[in-house]
């Protein structure tokens, strides 16, 4: 899932952060294009706040790896400081579990569907899949032929 995830963001990335303009956001909503199907088919549902999990999830991942960092090079130092470091880290993690816990336990966070299709994966891919191609496909010819355009214009100019 981490490949469609990180596919999907470099298929989907920039078209979405053109129109929505919140780049966690952006990035939230083109990973879950090519994954949302097979969390639709092998957890039985559909997560609908999987937005808002993320806004909180990510200013603080950041934060979370530096302090893990710091905790281990501070340890070959003072290994009192160094678990100072560790009990913010632990005590930010875990309100952040708390935090995804609540969000999770709405009873509008997540849409169960008992008897999952596979045919509407098959169907959802085959969309997406005519977009990435055809549609993507058409934009870049558009760009090529306005790129030759312009190298047939500065050609014309220095004659």
């Amino acid at each position: 899932m981490s490949f469609l995830a990180t596919l999907s963001i470099l298929i989907f990335y920039n078209k979405i952060n053109s129109i929505i303009k919140l780049s966690m956001v952006s990035l939230t909503i083109s990973s879950n294009i090519l994954t949302l199907p097979i969390i639709y088919y092998t957890f039985k549902g559909i997560p609908l706040l999987s937005i808002i999990g993320n806004l909180i999830i990510v200013p603080f991942v950041g934060v979370i790896m530096y302090l893990s960092i710091a905790s281990l090079i501070v340890f070959k130092v003072s290994v009192v400081i160094a678990k100072i470091i560790s009990f913010f880290n632990s005590t930010l993690i875990e309100s952040i579990f708390f935090l995804l816990e609540k969000i999770s336990n709405l009873s509008f966070a997540y849409i169960n569907i008992e008897n999952p299709k596979f045919y509407i994966v098959v169907i959802y891919y085959i969309g997406v899949f005519f977009y990435i191609f055809y549609i993507e496909g058409k934009e870049i010819k558009e760009q090529e032929n306005e790129s030759q355009g312009y190298y047939k214009e500065c050609k014309r100019e220095k004659f």
